[in-house]
């Protein structure tokens, strides 16, 4: 075997007994006669060192000596082993190389640390925690290592229930977990953590956890302030008091607000079924079309159109709808969003405020009346006959009463133009 590891035959050994050194590695080489030295001050020595082997590579070698003494305790010769433990050392230098490699990882984690440990009775006993466990929970990793109760003290004990709960049933299956807990440091501040860990069962039945553990604090604010803005847009969209719809830019419903379903009387999982186009008066299609068009090239960034929907029941309902395009930050076009205004009593008001001016317009000529009946009496031609005299008086009378009448009215339509009085419409 020596002659296998060191290229050199026996008789040459026997002949030249330190000539084995002259294979070993010269970093080594003082090592090895220092061990040397020991043995023979009577200390027994192990060794581990490099060799050029006799096939040129770089060995590893494990050496064990002793001395063996006579009887009157005088040293009479040297035994040992050498084994070549090449294969072991690459091991071990893979091994360390995976560790701090592992540990430079969990090291470096910004807002996170990794571990590897043992539940027993609820306690985790960690094996090995990177330094990031520090920047998180304030605590030292051979603290922690020390004393396990520490990262419970951190906790909530809810979310620490929880997790024991999702532990043990993870057991049962050799299953990885995932859970989301709180976290206190030590100045008192609470943060969130995402934690993942899997299970691994040794040789001797026990179960090891490898674990990584991330602050998702701010994570947790975004996703809070994100939900209150969803809330803030669910209310002001479903609790609008007008039609509210997001659409596809080919026509489909996304969402439709309680409002816009009162409007054309379908319900909204009716409408999720629609387009736009199934519901608008085939007249008007085109045009909606069109200024549809316009908002996906980019050429009006919002329109405006009155146009008539056809309920459920047939009946056709004129409104106001303004549309406008969302897009994400890219430009990419993602739907539609679309405000309608039924406007079937704003068209009746307008209706009424035609046929009134229409009637001023005619009423006004009784001023023509007034004013002949006026200047006939001021002439003085029915001076001699009173009653005819009285008749003209009371046609001017009788028109200017219905003259301040129409203008009362005008008066009144005004006010209720300006919104400063509140009126009901009766039959």
């Amino acid at each position: 075997a020596y002659e296998r590891l060191w290229g050199y035959s026996c008789a040459s050994l026997y002949q030249n007994p330190s000539s084995w050194l002259d294979r070993v590695v010269p970093e080594d080489l003082d090592l090895v006669k220092a061990g040397l030295q020991k043995l023979l001050a009577g200390t027994k020595k192990r060794l581990q060192y490099r060799i050029f082997s006799a096939t040129g590579g770089i060995c590893w070698i494990e050496s064990e000596s002793s001395i063996v003494y006579d009887e009157n305790g005088n040293p009479l010769r040297i035994v040992g082993i050498a084994d070549d433990i090449t294969d072991r050392k690459q091991l071990e230098q893979s091994l360390q190389e995976r560790e701090a490699m592992l540990r430079a990882i969990g090291d470096n984690l910004p807002k996170g640390f990794i571990y590897q440990c043992t539940y027993e009775s609820g306690i985790s006993h960690y094996t090995y925690i990177s330094a990031g466990i520090e920047r998180l929970l304030g605590l030292r990793p051979e603290e922690v290592i020390a004393n396990p109760v520490l990262t419970r003290s951190v906790g909530f004990d809810e979310d620490l229930a929880y997790a024991d709960q999702i532990i043990q049933t993870a057991l049962q299956h050799l299953a990885p977990i995932e859970l989301q807990m709180r976290h206190r440091s030590l100045d008192g501040t609470v943060g969130w953590s995402a934690i993942r860990e899997t299970p691994r069962q040794l040789a001797d039945g026990q179960f090891v956890w490898d674990g990584v553990e991330i602050d998702i604090t701010d994570f947790k604010r975004i996703e809070t302030a994100l939900r209150t803005s969803e809330e803030l847009f669910r209310k002001a969209f479903h609790d609008a008091p007008i039609g509210m719809s997001l659409t596809t830019p080919d026509g489909q419903y996304l969402k439709v607000n309680a409002r816009f379903c009162e409007i054309t009387g379908y319900t909204e999982a009716e409408l999720l079924r629609c387009t736009f186009q199934d519901i608008t008066d085939p007249a008007d299609v085109m045009g909606d079309l069109e200024g549809v068009q316009r908002l996906i090239t980019g050429e009006a960034r919002s329109f405006q159109m009155q146009k008539r929907y056809v309920t459920k029941t047939g009946e056709v309902v004129p409104v106001l709808m303004s549309t406008a395009p969302i897009r994400d930050h890219t430009g990419e076009l993602l739907y539609f969003v679309g405000h309608v205004q039924d406007i079937r009593d704003r068209l009746k008001v307008e209706r009424m405020k035609d046929e009134f001016i229409s009637v001023v317009s005619h009423e006004l000529r009784t001023l023509t009346s007034i004013r002949g009946a006026l200047g006939i009496l001021e002439s003085g031609v029915f001076k001699d006959r009173p009653e005819k005299a009285n008749h003209m008086l009371q046609i001017a009378v009788s028109n200017s009463d219905r003259l301040v009448r129409l203008v009362n009215d005008i008066l009144t339509f005004e006010r209720l133009e300006s919104g400063k009085v509140q009126y009901e419409l009766t039959q």
